[in-house]
């Protein structure tokens, strides 16, 4: 994908391009069933320390080079303590910190096993009355946050994706054999729907490896061979609460379509050079009764900027016009001609996101226009999301200096929102 974050705000901390990864590739009313690893055993508390609120210690473990036994990040610092082990784990939302470097992950990997936990007792460099673990001996603590799960089955509209089992890989012979890009890390989620949109495919398998990669494929490659499923429990870099398969190791996923296509909501899924309006359902007495969106940068960073579609009068936009084929918007800049930039699975809560990247994500398919029959004749057509007019709202983002963003299914307790705040919109299509 942890605790949501949005591109609602528009200066985001690296957690915020984490969680939103987790969800803007998601399919309409997708669900998943996953089965949760076991977890350790508490261990006794290390004396003269207290620790953080949530965490415990679980005692001391073996480590090894290869793979680490918490090795999702490593934080090497000089002055190293629990403190600042703890907090650099709990910062970047991992279940477990570990010392004996500063390691990070939200499963125990295997070999590592409990021992006795005299065999940790390598001071600390920031702190002499403490220990940070041993020579390849880790002192583990635990956030308490849920261990990750192996997604079992994902229900999409048009059928479900099943796990399939964890497979070796290897560069010199693809278990699937067409990779795609996903901006900061594949989930089960982005990578099916990812495979699914390719204008290479659809594809009827999908893969997710080495914590971050995804892949596609019409059949397995011929030297693939399905390994123990401890194998592909690397957690995702975009979302700490499921596996991504591991090193050299794809976990796989077959699609299975329906009995019965879903009905046809849908009147146009490709429509060319548009802009947007939002409509307000109940105009305020003295407020206009419609605004113009566009297309504002909240987030860039190497190779990747986010966008997301604003009502802000004074912001500046470099993309005028949109395009949609295929059920994926795409906006079109005037400065950067060859961006491709298209649209992400908008997550309740948040708004409607486009990422443009190097290489380009294919986009998420799930928008088209909708002729309503309480519209006025020779009214515009409005945007809908997975077959739904009625889910958008304008709402005022008290993360960003009172911007007001369009937001798709508005929720309370946001953290950059209040829903008392927002007022229901129809989108309509201004070609």
């Amino acid at each position: 994908m942890p605790s949501s974050s949005s591109l609602f705000k528009l200066s985001a901390s690296a957690a915020f391009k984490t969680l939103l990864l987790l969800s803007v590739f998601n399919h309409f009313n997708s669900s998943f069933t996953a089965f949760a690893q076991d977890e350790p055993e508490p261990g006794p508390e290390p004396p003269n320390h207290e620790l953080p609120e949530g965490w415990t210690a679980l005692g001391c473990y073996s480590d090894t080079a290869a793979p680490r036994t918490l090795g999702a990040l490593v934080s090497v610092h000089a002055a190293m303590t629990i403190e600042r082990c703890i907090a650099t784990c709990d910062a970047a939302d991992y279940k477990y910190a570990g010392l004996e470097f500063g390691n990070c992950d939200s499963v125990i990997q295997l070999p590592g096993a409990q021992v006795d936990d005299t065999e940790c007792a390598m001071t600390c460099n920031g702190d002499a009355e403490q220990t940070c673990g041993g020579p390849s001996r880790l002192n583990i603590f635990d956030s308490s946050r849920p261990a990750p799960e192996t997604v079992q089955t994902l229900e999409v509209d048009n059928g479900v994706w099943n796990y399939d089992g964890c497979y070796t890989d290897a560069a010199a012979g693809r278990t699937l054999s067409f990779g795609i890009n996903i901006p900061g890390g594949a989930t089960v989620e982005s990578c099916t729907a990812a495979c699914s949109a390719s204008s290479a495919g659809p594809f009827p398998l999908s893969g997710v490896e080495n914590r971050n990669e995804c892949w596609c494929g019409q059949a397995l490659g011929e030297t693939a061979e399905q390994v123990d499923d401890t194998a592909c429990r690397g957690v995702c870099t975009a979302d700490h609460s499921q596996f991504c398969g591991n090193a050299n190791r794809i976990a796989v996923y077959t699609f299975t379509p329906s009995a019965e296509p879903p009905p046809a909501v849908c009147e146009q899924p490709s429509v060319a050079n548009f802009t947007l309006v939002a409509e307000y359902k109940e105009p305020a007495e003295e407020g206009p009764a419609s605004v113009n969106l566009k297309v504002v940068a909240v987030e860039m960073a190497s190779n990747v900027v986010w966008t997301i579609f604003s009502a802000c009068a004074n912001c500046c936009s470099e993309w005028p016009a949109l395009s949609m084929q295929n059920s994926v918007i795409f906006p079109h800049s005037q400065v950067v001609g060859t961006q491709i930039m298209s649209s992400t699975r908008p997550r309740a809560g948040e708004s409607p996101a486009f990422v443009a990247s190097v290489p380009a994500f294919p986009g998420f398919q799930a928008f088209c226009s909708v002729t309503d029959e309480t519209d006025p004749e020779g009214s515009p057509s409005r945007l809908a999301f997975g077959g739904v007019t009625d889910s958008f709202a304008l709402c005022t983002n008290n993360s960003a200096n009172a911007r007001v963003d369009l937001v798709y299914k508005p929720r309370a307790n946001h953290p950059h929102y209040s829903l008392e705040e927002c007022a229901e919109v129809d989108v309509k299509i201004v070609t």
